[in-house]
């Protein structure tokens, strides 16, 4: 579980960070939440934890 949380911390929050910088300051917040999604579902899948209960 750690590893999955170091992996999204180190990967992920970069692809977001990018989504942020292209998609939200400059005005287009509806792109930003279609990406954002994206990267989030995409984050689940790779890290196995979409549809699970803990």
């Amino acid at each position: 579980m750690y590893n999955s949380i170091i992996n999204f911390i180190e990967n992920d929050t970069t692809k977001i960070k990018k989504i942020l910088e292209k998609y939200l300051f400059a005005g287009n917040t509806l792109r930003f939440e279609e990406d954002l999604m994206h990267v989030m579902i995409e984050s689940c899948r790779k890290n196995k934890v979409c549809g699970r209960s803990r």
